[in-house]
């Protein structure tokens, strides 16, 4: 048993189920275990973070070089030498920037520095993943030039809280053009006409939330590059606030823009439900529909009804005003490939009374908040954990209600309590018992 346990290959099988602490502890063993548990240690190199089992010590960028070969995920932060930048990982699929820092001369720390994540990226032109979270600096042309002209495979671009200027907004649209998943969060990007000259032809998944200033990208704006990436199958806008361009966007559908898209996510918008209808009417099948801060009125759930329910796979309707609770029963009783839900509240009552079974066999996830009133009679209350416990497929249930979980609820001219469903009760259920403290919530 010794002797299999000194064998190189179990010691590399052992060593990928490691901590970074348990890594370190074998690397003092000896020197065949430090041979071969050393490269773990730089295979996933965190430079910067006040994580304690990220890679605290200033490590030599001569010790760095000398061990790139095993690095496959790096992730810089913080105040680094020039030098850090000069390196070449072989192997690096996935890299992060993340508020780097600067020294006392800011300004020409900043250049060099930004300069230097130019020469980072020319260098390493196998990076898939790239991930930028407030760096505080306008990073240059040569850095987007290298994404778009030298990078192998970029797959995924993920970006927060920086800045492009109108001078460099032009290689940076060029590198988007890489990418096949874009994630583009409080982007301060000044309106140019470059994004009516692209097309971005690999982007699949688009993810935005541009800052919401009157001198930046407006609403009109952003649906001008949205419109630009013909191949879009997802689709999550943030408007923040801003008015949606919406005969715009009705257009761009009737125009089959994105013939492709089937999950759409409009959050933060300020639109009314026959607005909204009007969106539905056009738009392709959704797989994945996600409404948050908007109008849901009857008239929204028939157009979600006739042409959204038979394909829906995941539905979540947060904070809308209007949604009733027959409209979420409406949907448990309509959508027969739906796998996850996020509905309003709906009255235990109105379950028991709901004549209508509910098709969602394959439901995994489910959050509504199911409203017991003091006055119910218990038959109602179980009437309902009846109705969740014939969900076979459960694995998440969340009955909490965002605010109060006791509440006084007007009736009749009188005040009568409020509560959620009661745990213990729900715990008699064998199907809804075996739901974890972590995927039962109520």
């Amino acid at each position: 048993m010794a002797q299999a346990l000194n064998l190189p290959e179990i010691k590399i099988l052992v060593g990928e189920h490691l901590d970074r602490k348990s890594i370190y502890a074998c690397v003092q063993v000896s020197h065949s275990f430090r041979a071969v548990f050393s490269p773990f240690l730089y295979k996933f190199l965190i430079l910067g973070s006040s994580d304690a089992s990220s890679t605290q010590a200033r490590v030599a960028p001569k010790t760095l070089s000398a061990n790139a070969y095993h690095v496959e995920e790096l992730s810089l932060a913080g105040q680094w030498a020039v030098e850090y930048y000069e390196i070449q990982y072989p192997r690096l699929r996935v890299l992060r920037l993340d508020k780097l820092k600067y020294g006392p001369q800011v300004l020409l720390d900043q250049i060099s520095k930004a300069f230097a994540l130019g020469n980072l990226a020319r260098l390493n032109p196998t990076v898939e993943f790239l991930s930028i979270v407030r760096l505080g600096l306008h990073l240059p042309d040569s850095f987007w030039d290298a994404i778009s002209q030298e990078w192998h495979k970029p797959w995924t671009l993920l970006i927060q809280d920086i800045s492009v200027s109108e001078y460099n907004a032009d290689a940076f649209l060029k590198a988007c053009a890489r990418f096949e998943n874009i994630e583009l969060y409080e982007i301060s990007l000044e309106p140019v006409a470059a994004p009516l000259t692209h097309c971005f032809r690999r982007i699949k998944t688009l993810s935005i939330a541009f800052h919401p200033q009157p001198h930046l990208m407006s609403a009109l704006d952003q649906l001008a590059f949205i419109k630009c990436c013909p191949e879009l199958t997802s689709l999550t806008w943030d408007l923040r606030g801003l008015i949606l361009p919406l005969q715009e966007l009705k257009e761009a559908f009737k125009e089959k823009t994105w013939p492709k898209l089937d999950s759409l996510r409009l959050l933060k918008t300020s639109i009314e439900s026959d607005e909204l209808q009007g969106v539905l009417d056009i738009a392709p099948p959704l797989k994945v529909l996600e409404l948050w801060s908007c109008s849901f009125t009857r008239v929204a759930l028939n157009s979600l009804e006739n042409r959204h329910f038979k394909t829906l796979v995941k539905l979540q309707l947060g904070n809308l005003v209007g949604l009733s609770d027959n409209m979420a029963l409406a949907v448990l009783s309509g959508c027969p490939l739906l796998e996850d839900f996020v509905g309003g509240q709906i009255l235990a009552q109105n379950i028991a009374k709901w004549s209508r079974p509910w098709v969602c066999e394959r439901l995994k996830s489910l959050r509504i908040y199911i409203m017991v009133y003091s006055r119910d009679p218990p038959e109602w209350e179980h009437a309902a954990l009846v109705r969740l416990a014939a969900l076979k497929n459960l694995q998440f249930l969340n009955l909490q209600r965002n605010i109060a979980q006791d509440q006084h609820e007007m009736h009749d001219g009188r005040f009568v309590i409020a509560r959620p469903i009661r745990r213990a009760l729900a715990k008699e259920y064998a199907s809804l018992a075996k739901l974890g403290p972590h995927a039962f919530h109520v």
